[in-house]
């Protein structure tokens, strides 16, 4: 490891000359093609009518205006846009206005204008932005489009992408507040150019599941900072259920045998960062269960270690994380979005900023949480925890920073936003292979439904429009160069696969394996790799890449050198999954596996019967248990050793030897780095557990003689604090 840290430290100091030339070549690209920022507007009803007559839909009620027509009376179609963070220093090349015309109320005969009514600090009332003077002259209320709608238009997209005097109002609006943060408000509205008739009326709404709309601002940044510190930043993007295999990259790759063909262009964000930088085609994690994830990545070790085995346990306050050392070294900490560990509200241990919500939160109207306060704000969750992101890289561009963002997609109830909710509307997932092969706890089988698997990648598809907006971010800062991004998501996601809808907490393939995606432009290149790695390899990654020293009691390993395409002799060749009853219904069972290169065993403690072994290398759905093929007894009895092996190695004894007992002690030995305090524990189901003893590291390895009162069928030690 120290030699790797040596290549990487000599690397760093080689950017002026490896690296420089790629940065002033990205820097002139970046000239040539402007950084995009878009918002949606903040109304949600939208009508444009010649007649003051009360227009009977479901978005009443409407804004009411005035037009130039006598006697005065029409409506408009208000649109309110929040002006985005765009930094000092900006040049606006273009300003871009699209919307969708929905359905009609009568045979509308009139034709629509789209003015600029100016910048605004609040948003109430909108009446007196509605009337008013309506002199081209006035540089506040302004036409940028005249006859932009014509009868007789009914339906579609509509599109206003070069309007010099729209550009120029936006533009002279960030050169008078260069340091603009938030809070003005662009107006606009569609005026009805006509004399008040029947009621006519174009309907411009979102609530019939059209896009709504949206502002786009295109920029570059004319300033961006320089890169001088020769430490990386760090944007680690973790998304919540999303199987291995729904990535379009991926779907690319199967073509022919994956199940959601029609999907391979649905994530250009995710297959960007995977043309750029390293993909993990065996990427996996040690327990299938949100929380439990997330906190393995967070510390580097098992969940039986680090105590988060479940849904329901909160992070320790004093807990050891990559967050926690990154910030003693400097670096500039955040999270956003979905952090879990049950009910923790306010908690974010090891984060300067956390702008987060309680648990699964909603995908719309949800409470987010900064610093104690709570605020309910409207919109789709992914777009809202992306706009807190993106905040976080304006404020910290020129910081040593380190970025967890924490998107709710895909997790269930797959709620996308409606600009995508009528995406893939017939189409159908391929069957499951093994949806016929069931669990041993499974009794009947189910099947997801279509209209599910569509929700689920129409939710895949609208996270991903906010991967690209990250990207397009660092690349507007001029910050890709120096930035580690890392996209993972917490578990997979079973979808009739062995039976299992909406499911994850098993040790079948289909919930342990995840998408793994590491881009870092000094180290890596377009390549994929099939070394096994695990969540547990995110922490002990980042600390090495970072400079920082990894704790001895960390179980991952640093990918860097698998980074720079070097496999180490001694990469792991098997892992060790688990998971313990997570859920209230106790639906899945305890249960741990082996699974290595070629095969998986499952063991279901207090249930030898269900016991199953796969050769997966040769039968990836794992249609056929060979656990008792007399063909396969000595590969039978070796992954039963060394899955004992495995569950002493990380600290978890299960069924001790009485070698291992020595009356009423229990003998074992610790290693860690000095400090760490341990407790020994002790369980007979996996549920509840006894404390036997706490010491505390003084040595790299201690033996430990702990009173144990009863022939406890589990013991474990676990970390509590560092």
């Amino acid at each position: 490891m120290n030699s790797l840290r040596q290549r990487l430290r000599e690397r760093r100091r080689s950017l002026p000359l490896l690296v420089l030339i790629g940065m002033a070549l990205a820097a002139s690209a970046q000239a040539a093609s402007p950084s995009r920022f878009w918002v949606a507007s903040i109304t949600n009803d939208y009508i444009i009518t010649s007649s003051l007559t009360a227009i009977s839909t479901t978005n009443d009620p409407i804004r009411v205006g005035s037009h130039t027509a006598s006697p005065a009376g029409g409506r408009n179609a208000v649109f309110i846009f929040p002006l985005p963070r765009l930094g000092s220093l900006s040049n606006i090349t273009s300003v871009e206005v699209a919307f969708t015309m929905g359905t009609t109320v009568g045979t509308p005969t009139f034709s629509g204008d789209l003015w600029a009514i100016g910048i605004q600090t609040n948003t109430s009332p909108l009446i007196e932005y509605c009337e008013g003077n309506t002199d081209p002259g006035d540089p506040t209320n302004m036409k940028l489009h005249d006859n932009l709608l014509v009868a007789p238009t009914t339906s579609g997209r509509v599109v206003i992408s070069t309007n010099p005097p729209l550009r120029t109002l936006v533009q002279n609006f960030y050169d008078s507040h260069p340091d603009y943060i938030s809070g003005h408000y662009l107006f606009l509205r569609l005026n009805p150019d006509s004399a008040p008739g029947t009621a006519n009326a174009w309907n411009i709404s979102t609530g019939d599941g059209a896009a709504p709309p949206i502002l786009t601002v295109f920029a570059q940044n004319n300033n961006p900072p320089s890169v001088t510190n020769a430490r990386p930043n760090f944007v680690i993007l973790i998304s919540d259920d999303q199987r291995h295999d729904s990535l379009g990259v991926v779907q690319r790759e199967q073509a022919g045998s994956g199940r959601f063909p029609w999907f391979t262009n649905g994530t250009p964000g995710l297959d960007r960062l995977a043309a750029e930088g390293v993909r993990f085609r065996s990427a996996y994690v040690v327990q299938s269960v949100c929380s439990a994830s997330r906190a393995a990545m967070l510390t580097g070790v098992y969940n039986h270690v680090n105590g988060i085995e479940n849904n329901f346990t909160r992070f320790p306050i004093g807990g050891v994380s990559y967050a926690s050392l990154l910030r003693e070294s400097g670096y500039r900490t955040g999270v956003m979005g979905k952090y879990h560990m049950t009910g923790q509200m306010m908690e974010r241990p090891g984060f300067d900023e956390a702008v987060s919500f309680i648990g699964q939160g909603d995908y719309t109207n949800l409470t987010y949480y900064s610093n104690g306060f709570g605020q309910t704000i409207t919109g789709w969750v992914d777009d809202l925890t992306t706009d807190r992101a993106l905040s976080f890289l304006d404020a910290n561009r020129t910081n040593s920073f380190a970025l967890v963002v924490g998107f709710k997609s895909p997790h269930s109830d797959f709620t996308p936003p409606t600009r995508n909710a009528s995406l893939y509307a017939t189409e159908v997932a391929g069957g499951a292979p093994s949806s016929n092969s069931l669990a041993p706890y499974k009794p009947t089988a189910g099947y997801i439904p279509d209209a599910t698997v569509r929700n689920y990648f129409r939710c895949i598809k609208s996270m991903d429009e906010n991967v690209g907006r990250i990207l397009d971010r660092l690349d507007y800062h001029n910050l890709a160069s120096n930035t580690v991004v890392v996209f993972i998501s917490d578990n997979g996601f079973m979808m009739s696969e062995h039976g299992f809808v909406n499911a994850k907490w098993t040790s079948y393939e289909s919930s342990i394996r995840t998408a793994l995606l590491v881009r870092y432009p000094p180290l890596t290149a377009a390549r994929t790799n099939n070394n096994l790695v695990l969540n547990i390899d995110l922490m002990p990654t980042i600390l090495d890449l970072a400079g920082v020293s990894i704790p001895t009691t960390v179980q991952g390993r640093s990918l860097a050198p698998l980074l720079v395409g070097n496999t180490p002799s001694d990469w792991r060749q098997d892992f060790l999954y688990e998971n313990f009853r997570d859920e209230p219904s106790n639906i899945h069972p305890i249960q741990f596996a082996l699974r290595s290169t070629t095969h998986k065993l499952i063991l279901y403690p207090g249930h030898p019967d269900w016991a199953e072994m796969f050769h997966v290398a040769v039968d990836p759905y794992e249609l056929t248990n060979r656990f008792s093929l007399p063909s396969d007894a000595a590969l039978h009895d070796s992954m039963l050793a060394r899955l004992q092996e495995l569950l002493g190695q990380t600290g978890l004894k299960a069924n001790l030897s009485d070698s291992q007992r020595v009356g009423n002690e229990l003998r074992l030995t610790s290693c860690g780095g000095i400090g760490p305090i341990y407790q020994v524990e002790s369980s007979a189901n996996l549920q509840s557990w006894s404390a036997i003893q706490q010491f505390q590291m003084t040595n790299a390895v201690v033996p430990v003689t702990a009173t144990n009162s009863g022939a406890a069928q589990f013991i474990r030690l676990r970390m509590l604090s560092d």
